[in-house]
């Protein structure tokens, strides 16, 4: 699977975009779709090229409208936020405020929190980067902490990602304290090759999709 290059040292943009066109040209109306944007608008986030990646993640969005489609939905949302705020493009703060409470919210995503505290973390993140009050009033309003506690009780071997990302915001804010209300295990495996540089880099966690075609 070429998601797996987000894990490694070699990411190729052709790669994802191979797969997108083979995917638009030989099976139109595939339900992976969104799935596939997602990941070629990821990619070129990770490689700085940001306004392509938010074009590419409104035409992901096109294909993640229905609800039954809203782990797909908030993943892209949440990347395109972080591509927005890459370019620094202001996320006016009602933005924000809705797409945390449209996860919150959702008793699907929640079901699901090591991806809904990695969309959660990025909406926080730019928060905190933009106006680190607003932030904080986040983290102190919504079960953020109690969220990325579950994801690291429930999925300790790909929590790495998470842990970099808080200590990466506490680095940048000092007066942000989040891990030490974290009960961490030593089981996690930090995270790794492209995924691990860009939230060095940026204090964001692109959010990928694995997929089987």
């Amino acid at each position: 699977m070429i998601v797996r290059q987000f894990y490694t040292n070699n990411l190729s943009i052709n790669d994802f975009f191979e797969l997108q066109n083979d995917a638009l040209n030989k099976v139109p109306g595939l339900v992976g779709l969104s799935h596939i944007h997602n990941n070629t608008g990821a990619a070129l986030m990770t490689k700085g090229y940001y306004e392509e990646a938010i074009d590419t993640f409104n035409i992901a969005e096109k294909y993640a409208l229905q609800p039954e489609r809203c782990v797909q939905n908030a993943a892209i949302s949440s990347n395109k936020l972080v591509a927005k705020a890459c370019c620094y493009y202001e996320v006016e703060e009602q933005t924000l405020l809705r797409n945390l409470e449209k996860i919150l919210n959702n008793n699907e995503l929640l079901n699901l929190p090591f991806l809904s505290a990695r969309y959660v973390l990025n909406i926080v993140a730019i928060a905190l980067n933009q106006n680190f009050d607003f932030g904080m009033h986040l983290i102190n309003s919504f079960p953020v902490i109690d969220l990325v506690q579950k994801s690291l009780n429930t999925n300790p071997l790909g929590s790495g990602q998470l842990l970099l990302q808080i200590g990466m915001l506490e680095k940048k804010h000092h007066k942000l304290t989040v891990l030490e209300k974290l009960c961490i295990s030593n089981k996690i495996i930090p995270a790794q090759g492209i995924r691990e540089d860009f939230i060095r880099r940026t204090g964001y966690n692109p959010c990928s999709f694995s997929m089987w075609f």
